[in-house]
């Protein structure tokens, strides 16, 4: 059989050719067809998956946080962000340890310089090496790690929060639709047996048309009202489902709940002195605290850019065989160090410092204006809450006055069909004046939740957030007596942060340098 072989003189352009057609197919973009089919059914396989079971008890207000808690996909991201910053952390502790290297060759040479060397080499290494003076860049390192974990963690219990927020809203408005729909199925019939009889009344023209029309449009508006009821209803039926994960199953709500003591938590918070709660957000908020770690990564940072202009001072010890070399056995043991000094290091330390120095005065005053923005948060927050409060309590009084009006029509005998009129009226309008009350309590508990949040008050602790992620059950009366006993844990936060208030006062938190640089104008 006859083989074909390339020239020894050809063989350097044979592969330069071969290269040159391989990197000229590389970065051909394949249609998108394949893998948006295998991610279509991916999602529709997993969606059974994503779907969280409900208990089959009706769910309170901390039932339903539990559940949504251990059932949210958007906590469940927040949580693999955590893990991953932790996954970070260690990598960043690995690059601390020396280097383990292991080496092993063949080469088979067709000719050799002396007839005493092999034709076939062999040879085998193994070394240990430190870069000594490279630790305190790599600690850093470790150190910024551990700081963007702790952001992690941070994030993940402002998500907790949120989702907390809004599934006490979505609940709240469910559970009150749910004990008004048999008012509103009644509101509904009154209607319509009213709107019947101004049909006869019209017919039998015996009252004046403009009155009769009078009757028809109010009651219009009143049918009007409770659609929108209806409507608002399946909407938080509908939000309430995707905070629990739990799309296409009926969520049943209790009847009675004593976990959330409205009037006692608003009572509690607007009690307390708008500086105290401003002072407690400047303190807790949690953006507030990122950007602490923010100005922390940058120091260190700082740190690492002169750390680049130190010289590499390499400790090493290796073990070789080579057969190669003369030496009988063709092995040995080397070791030593090497020291190298980088001259332009020291220019890029200095531009990266001066760099790293802006990027502190940016942030020193973003955390100013962080900081006004959160105390006008806070008073804006607490002012709506305390508005609110006060429209729920003449809501309530209009709903309790409306209530005995409809009392007193039902006790008076009708003489005329104008009182059959007023009294479905009365009967209607003291539905929608309860409905209009539920909904001002609505609006109160929102502006409560949003204020705590403004004040950096946890709705969820971590403690009750760690529960919450194995099973839903566990955390619930933990997450009831927190709520119950969240007035006085307000009060006694606000009494730990007394004495660090007075120590900043006497005692910088900063250095004046830093704040001085960024209120005025840096020099490009």
């Amino acid at each position: 059989m006859h083989h074909t072989t390339v020239p020894a003189c050809l063989r350097p352009a044979a592969v330069l050719l071969a290269s040159l057609l391989l990197s000229a197919c590389a970065g051909k973009v394949a249609p998108l067809t394949a893998d948006v089919q295998q991610r279509v059914a991916r999602q529709q396989q997993a969606m059974p998956a994503l779907q969280g079971q409900l208990p089959a008890a009706p769910l309170d207000a901390a039932a339903a946080v539990s559940v949504a808690l251990h059932n949210n996909l958007s906590l469940k991201v927040s949580a693999l962000d955590t893990l991953l910053a932790s996954g970070e952390l260690d990598m960043a502790r690995l690059q601390m340890l020396p280097d383990f290297s292991v080496q092993a060759g063949y080469t088979l040479r067709d000719r050799v310089e002396d007839s005493s060397d092999p034709l076939n080499r062999k040879d085998y290494a193994a070394q240990v090496s430190w870069n000594v003076l490279a630790l305190a860049g790599q600690w850093l390192k470790a150190q910024q790690a551990g700081e963007r974990q702790l952001v992690y963690r941070q994030r993940y219990q402002d998500t907790a929060d949120q989702v907390a927020s809004d599934t006490l809203v979505a609940w709240q408005q469910l559970a009150d639709f749910q004990q008004q729909a048999a008012a509103l199925d009644r509101a509904d019939a009154s209607i319509d047996s009213t709107q019947a009889l101004l049909q006869r009344l019209q017919q039998a023209q015996l009252r004046d048309p403009l009155v009769l029309a009078q009757y028809a449009d109010t009651l219009l508006a009143l049918k009007s009202q409770i659609r929108t009821t209806r409507l608002r209803g399946d909407k938080a039926a509908s939000n309430l489902g995707t905070q629990l994960a739990s799309a296409g199953q009926r969520v049943q709500i209790a009847a009675d709940d004593t976990s959330l003591p409205a009037a006692d938590l608003v009572s509690a918070l607007l009690g307390v002195p708008e500086d105290q709660l401003e002072q407690h957000a400047l303190y807790f908020r949690n953006d507030l605290r990122e950007n602490d770690i923010q100005a922390r990564l940058l120091r260190e940072q700082a740190r690492m850019a002169w750390t680049s202009a130190l010289p590499g001072l390499q400790l090493f010890y290796a073990k070789e065989y080579d057969t190669d070399i003369n030496l009988d056995p063709p092995s040995w043991q080397q070791h030593g160090f090497s020291l190298a000094f980088n001259l332009l290091g020291l220019v890029s330390a200095v531009v990266q410092h001066k760099q790293v120095v802006l990027q502190q005065q940016q942030l020193e005053l973003k955390q100013l204006a962080l900081g006004y923005l959160t105390v006008e948060q806070v008073r804006l927050s607490r002012e709506a809450l305390q508005m609110s409060h006060d429209s729920w309590l003449e809501s309530q009084q209009r709903a309790d006055a409306a209530e005995r009006i409809a009392a007193i029509r039902r006790t008076r005998t009708p003489f005329y069909e104008d009182d059959e009129l007023d009294r479905a009226r009365a009967e209607v309008q003291a539905i929608q004046a309860q409905v209009a009350a539920n909904q001002a309590r609505q609006d109160m508990l929102q502006a409560y939740w949003q204020l705590l949040q403004a004040s950096g008050i946890q709705l969820v602790p971590a403690a009750v957030l760690a529960g919450a992620a194995e099973s839903a059950s566990s955390s619930q009366q933990q997450l009831r007596q927190y709520w119950q006993q969240l007035p006085a844990q307000i009060q006694q936060q606000l009494l730990a942060i007394q004495p660090a208030a007075l120590a900043s006062t006497s005692a910088t938190a900063h250095p004046a340098q830093p704040l001085a640089l960024a209120l005025g104008t840096p020099t490009p």
